[in-house]
């Protein structure tokens, strides 16, 4: 899950829509696990992709008393995203914009600072068998891990091994 705060810089009513381009590192789920909920003064939000645009989300806002003045922060939660293979922070969102019901821009966000950060290590646990723990024998290691996050098939672990093991 991820949370988007957002602070307007002018009045978003009821039906205004927002079109999020999330950082390249970050997976959006498929349009059938996709799935936003609302926080705050957001009474309901509806979630959808764009088509033949990745990580393009379009997010349309309603809000609980009508409307959201400008300046007043509120969240909208993206369920089931995928967060990136690695602990680095993400780039940063390309665009996000808000359009009225009509889709006429209304509002395009400049300050795309934000980052998502993943705080999580890329192995969550490890194990290691050793062949034989006879003294100054050559021996096999199998380590094994699992990993928390998804991993690209160019990816590698650096293993430090204590001072006493050689490694040929």
């Amino acid at each position: 899950m991820t949370t988007l705060r957002f602070t307007p810089s002018m009045k978003m009513i009821d039906n205004d829509i927002l079109y999020i381009t999330f950082p390249s590192e970050i997976q959006l789920p498929s349009a059938s696990s996709l799935s936003c909920t609302a926080e705050g003064v957001v009474k309901t939000v509806q979630c959808s992709l764009i088509a033949g645009s990745p990580n393009r989300l379009k997010a349309k806002v309603t809000f609980t008393s009508g409307s959201n003045p400008s300046t007043s922060q509120f969240y909208i939660k993206v369920n089931n995203v995928k967060n990136a293979p690695s602990t680095a922070k993400s780039s940063v969102f390309t665009e996000i914009k808000a359009t009225d019901s009509s889709d006429n821009d209304i509002m395009i966000f400049t300050d795309l600072g934000p980052t998502i950060t993943n705080p999580q290590p890329a192995t969550a646990s490890g194990s290691l068998a050793q062949g034989s723990t006879d003294t100054g024998v050559a021996t096999d290691y199998t380590i094994t891990y699992s990993t928390m996050n998804a991993m690209a098939d160019s990816s590698s672990f650096l293993i430090d091994y204590p001072d006493i093991i050689t490694v040929p």
